[in-house]
């Protein structure tokens, strides 16, 4: 009596609205770890865009001629 525990075996031995519910759970795992890397290259981004204007900011420079390269 021996039973095949393999996790392609226990998904397609479960009930349609099981696998269903597993189809969506991936999906939705897929699409959450996408918005975590889509966010984390973006708050990466915006701290090398802050640390750039903290540094220009500090240099001494005019402050209007930094003002209109930060509006552009």
């Amino acid at each position: 009596m021996t039973t095949d525990m393999s996790l392609i075996s226990l998904v397609m031995g479960a009930s349609l609205a099981v696998q269903i519910v597993m189809v969506l759970l991936l999906i939705a795992s897929l699409m959450s770890w996408s918005i975590i890397f889509t966010k984390r290259g973006l708050i990466r981004r915006t701290k090398i865009a802050c640390d750039e204007f903290e540094s220009r900011f500090w240099s001494g420079g005019d402050l209007q001629t930094l003002y209109q390269n930060t509006a552009r």
